[in-house]
């Protein structure tokens, strides 16, 4: 990113730690906040984790939310209309819907 004077101003990266082995991160405000959140889905966990952004990259760990199956895809997406954005997961053999609360918690899965 450039400084304003024409230099490039880099950062350094920041790591996390999650327990389970991530396989799809989505990205959406979650808790209504206008920063970004992440959603990861934990591959051998049958869990996906929610991690509440504070619009400098930084995150902490709002929630986790048990899936059946091990989760292999997701979407972020208003599923229901009610302006809180949502989770589609595949897991295993299921499809399942994880609607969201608006603060950063979603409801248990849907079939």
């Amino acid at each position: 990113m450039f400084d304003g004077e024409g230099r490039l101003d880099f950062h350094l990266h920041k790591s996390l730690t999650l327990v389970g082995s991530p396989v799809v991160v989505v990205v959406g405000d979650f808790n209504g906040d206008t920063k970004m959140d992440l959603a990861v889905a934990l591959g051998g966990a049958s869990q996906l984790v929610i991690l509440l952004g504070d619009g400098q990259g930084n995150f902490q760990m709002s929630a986790s939310q048990d899936v059946s199956g091990s989760p292999t895809s997701l979407v972020v997406a208003d599923l229901n209309g009610d302006r809180n954005l949502d989770l589609a997961v595949a897991a295993g053999t299921e499809a399942e819907v994880l609607l969201g609360n608006g603060d950063g918690t979603f409801q248990p899965a849907r079939y």
